[in-house]
């Protein structure tokens, strides 16, 4: 699980001959979350053509994105562990 970015950057100016130390102190920790927190949702959408039930597999909690759907048939979730099956739709 992720944890929530909690911390406050302060507010005082940052001088120039300590930008680089700046970024490395506060900002890369950062980035370094909200790029493990893009790759982990992203690895959770999932988009295509057609009914993912008995096609898609992927984990429990994954969103499939349907670009052929129609009202009912946008969006699904995964709700079983199982292979490709327990795909249900909710929008």
């Amino acid at each position: 699980m992720v944890e929530p970015i909690n911390r406050k950057v302060g507010s005082r100016p940052v001088e120039k001959d300590q930008v680089h130390e700046y970024i490395n102190r506060e900002l890369q920790p950062l980035l370094n979350k909200l790029v493990t927190t893009l790759n982990l949702l992203l690895k959770r959408v999932v988009e295509g053509a057609g009914d993912p039930e008995n096609v898609v597999t992927a984990d429990t909690g994954a969103i499939y994105m349907r670009t052929d759907g129609t009202v009912g048939t946008l969006l699904y979730m995964k709700t079983t562990d199982a292979d490709n099956t327990g795909w249900i739709a909710f929008a």
